[in-house]
């Protein structure tokens, strides 16, 4: 395996460490500034993201803290913002459900002086509903000042013994791959919805989203959608139209549609972007182009414990019908595009059982001691005028301690820039130019290719 860690590296703008995980979005104020949020913190940036403020804590007007996922550059008034985010241990009284530890409520905040002050919390979350979540970085506002939020909820199942664990050899030293994919549980998407700048929220008609592959199949898991807005397209005959992404176990990243600004939306549909169980994130450009960024991964590299080791972007020029112009943001791999596999679930061949039970029956074919690991996933992106701010959480590389036997992952560095085990920046964040994911040239539209078909919800 050759190692090409980023497409075209030498057009990159600007390259930044962060301490925040994956919990960043960003919004564009009237004043040209950006504005970033993450978590409980939120910081500007008046140069299109090279450098930012310093830091200062969100609580709303009750002194509580505020924790975001989401910001939001609302309609409704010269200073509004608004943020989504989530409390935790919702009380037993407002639902039958445990906490089960999926997040809790999803709850809105609003701004009426540019984040200055901000309100009480707004409920989402159905109530008696479950507990509910909703992905960094992915609600939004539409054209008409809808504000739209996609989330999920997730219930696990009891199970009565040790999940197994997934990983690998790396240099003769055992690390895991991934952190909960074999979790059992049921998970599906709804999507809210609010006219009145978050004040109230409705949910979306038609019940939940979910994947049933047949009639007669069992219900696959989805969650973690990411939506964006399409123009409308008169010469097509096509009104403004939401597309859904979203999360699954099947090998691909699954789509579903809205053509009446989210009160309903079609079934969940494969797209043709190979993916592992991962969120990725889609997103408008100014030129109407569809902008995909997520874990792009194959069936054979996945079996081989590959988990998360290549963040990618991907244009579509037709609504997201036909993707091109495949890129690496980071990777370990040095192919750029990964021709989609079969719809099915796939597990990496390496599951190793708790102490206690026998081993796992696995194909050795796919059991290997690589040289190396990287972990790169949850990416939020910022699309400006002629830029594209990407943030993603980074495990980074893995390396050998040289006083013990212990592997370290080279993203984990204090702010001086030492490396340690236990404190440090995880977020990287990478400012390119919008021809960057055009490989280079300048964006164009292309005159054979016709919009997609929307299906009708």
């Amino acid at each position: 395996m050759t190692h090409q860690p980023m497409t075209l590296p030498n057009l990159l703008i600007s390259e930044q460490w962060h301490p925040y995980s994956h919990t960043s979005s960003f919004v564009q104020l009237d004043d040209g500034r950006i504005l970033h949020t993450s978590g409980g913190v939120s910081n500007f940036s008046e140069d299109g993201g090279l450098t930012w403020s310093d830091q200062r804590f969100l609580k709303d007007t009750n002194g509580d803290d505020i924790f975001a996922t989401s910001v939001l550059k609302l309609r409704d008034g010269k200073n509004a913002l608004g943020i989504v985010g989530k409390i935790r241990n919702a009380p037993p009284a407002e639902t039958p459900y445990p906490d089960f530890g999926a997040g809790g409520w999803v709850v809105s905040w609003r701004s009426d002086d540019l984040g200055e002050t901000w309100s009480p919390p707004m409920r989402l979350t159905p109530p008696g509903f479950f507990n509910t979540i909703s992905l960094q970085d992915s609600a939004i506002v539409t054209s008409t000042g809808r504000i739209v939020v996609p989330m999920f909820f997730q219930v696990p199942c009891v199970e009565d013994r040790p999940m197994p664990w997934a990983g690998r050899l790396v240099r003769d030293q055992w690390v895991s791959t991934i952190g909960h994919h074999f979790d059992k549980g049921i998970t599906a998407i709804v999507v809210c919805h609010s006219d009145d700048g978050g004040r109230t929220w409705q949910c979306n008609q038609g019940g939940m989203l979910f994947i049933m592959q047949d009639m007669n199949s069992i219900c696959r898991k989805v969650n973690e959608p990411s939506v964006t807005e399409l123009p409308a397209d008169p010469d097509a005959g096509l009104p403004p139209r939401l597309m859904m992404i979203m999360r699954t176990h099947l090998g691909r990243l699954f789509q579903s549609w809205s053509t009446d600004d989210g009160e309903t939306w079609c079934e969940p549909q494969p797209t043709m972007l190979a993916s592992v169980s991962a969120p990725g994130q889609i997103r408008t450009l100014p030129n109407g182009h569809l902008l995909c960024v997520w874990n792009q991964q194959s069936e054979d590299e996945f079996k081989r414990g590959y988990v998360r080791t290549r963040i990618s972007s991907a244009i579509s020029r037709n609504g997201g019908g036909i993707w091109e112009f495949f890129q690496n943001i980071e990777s370990m791999h040095d192919t750029a595009w990964v021709a989609p596999g079969p719809i099915r679930v796939v597990r990496p061949a390496g599951l190793y059982a708790p102490p206690g039970q026998p081993a796992i029956e696995c194909d050795p074919a796919f059991i290997e001691n690589s040289p190396a690991d990287g972990r790169w996933t949850y990416p939020s992106v910022f699309v400006g005028d002629d830029r594209v701010i990407v943030s993603y959480s980074a495990a980074g590389y893995l390396e050998e301690r040289d006083d013990v036997a212990q592997m370290y992952r080279t993203a984990t560095r204090d702010m001086h820039g030492r490396k340690d085990l236990n404190h440090g920046d995880t977020q990287r964040r990478k400012i390119l130019p919008l021809k960057w994911f055009y490989g280079g040239r300048e964006p164009a539209d292309h005159p054979g290719l016709k919009p997609c078909f929307v299906p009708m919800s």
